[in-house]
Order: C-alpha cells, then structure tokens, then sequence
C-alpha cells in the first residue's frame, strides 16, 4: 500500500474522539491518537483495548506525556498490530503479511506527517520474549538511523529496553505520569 492510500484510511477512521485505524477491528490496531500540529508519536508493543471511543490506562498515560512535552497531539504505533491486553498471548509465530504491512505503515505514517516532533520507543522488556519482536524493532531501528528521526524514551529498564508506559510501570519507576521525563535515544545497530 502506497504513503498516499494510507494516509487517505488513516484520515477515514477519524472518530468524534481518537483517530483509530481500522476504526472497527477487533484483532488488530495500527494507529490510535488524536492529531494536533506537534505530535508526539509512541511506539510500544502491541495494542490493548483502546480503541477511537475510549482510551486505556496506557494509551491516557501517552495523551499525558504528549502534553507535558509541548506536542498538542499524540499517537500510538506498534511493533505487532495484534490485540491482546497481555502480550503472553501474542502467538509465538508471527503473522508475517502483518508485520510487514506494520512496518510499512510506520515508515508512511512517519515519513509522510511533517507535524511529527518526537518518536518515543516505549515496548518494554517483553521484547525479549519473542524473536519477531525484536525484528520489528530492528527494522524500525534501521528506519529512525536512515530517516535521522528525534528519538526519545521516558528511561532504559534493566535489561537495556526503552520503559513501557503502563500505569504500573510509570507509577513505580517515576511515582506517575506526570513525574515522567524524555531523554533522548540513541539507536544503535548490534
């Protein structure tokens, strides 16, 4: 699918509230934010429940460390497209027609918004536990490098992987959203 036809679907699936597309698919998410003229893009592992009528506890953590970091929009991108509130439950193979057309619509959805002013790596260590995980941040590595795009995570966990913005997470690690912070992150190919 061209930049061009992916942005006219992204445009489609506008709701009243959030931008979700698809806008009706219960197996898989792409996209979920709103859109502002600074936007504050996140990518995390794999979609819940949120959905374009109702936020999840992650994605308000997003909103809010959108607006704390001057962006007045905000949007959730993946590294797997699937939906499932806990990521165990992701399959063990990939879908591997998914993931490429995931990592197609990163690449358009990114190259294609000149309103984009930050890019948050935001997956947490559960990486580790699928192998077609860590290509699909490989992959979007290999894009932020050769796109030079602003980069930023809200800290590194133990196991060297940006922090995920889940309520328990953030609240353990920063005491809540709003003590979060952005450092910059450096993509390095091993």
């Amino acid at each position: 699918m061209e930049a061009k036809a992916i942005n006219n679907k992204v445009a489609r699936s506008f709701s009243k509230r959030y931008v979700c597309y698809p806008k009706s698919d219960s197996h898989n998410r792409f996209l979920l934010g709103e859109r502002g003229s600074r936007n504050l893009i996140a990518i995390g592992l794999n979609p819940s429940s949120a959905d374009a009528q109702e936020l999840d506890p992650t994605s308000k953590n997003i909103k809010a460390l959108a607006l704390q970091n001057d962006c007045d929009g905000w949007f959730l991108l993946k590294l797997y497209p699937q939906r499932t509130p806990k990521p165990k439950n992701l399959p063990t193979k990939p879908n591997s027609v998914l993931m490429r057309e995931n990592l197609h619509f990163i690449n358009s959805f990114l190259t294609q918004n000149k309103s984009v002013a930050k890019i948050v790596f935001c997956w947490g260590n559960f990486i580790d536990h699928l192998p077609y995980l860590r290509e699909s941040r490989d992959a979007l590595f290999q894009l932020a490098k050769q796109q030079a795009w602003p980069c930023y995570s809200m800290g590194i966990t133990q196991r060297c992987h940006p922090i995920h913005p889940s309520p328990l997470a953030v609240n353990r690690i920063f005491g809540g959203i709003h003590k979060a912070c952005l450092h910059p992150f450096v993509v390095r190919m091993d």
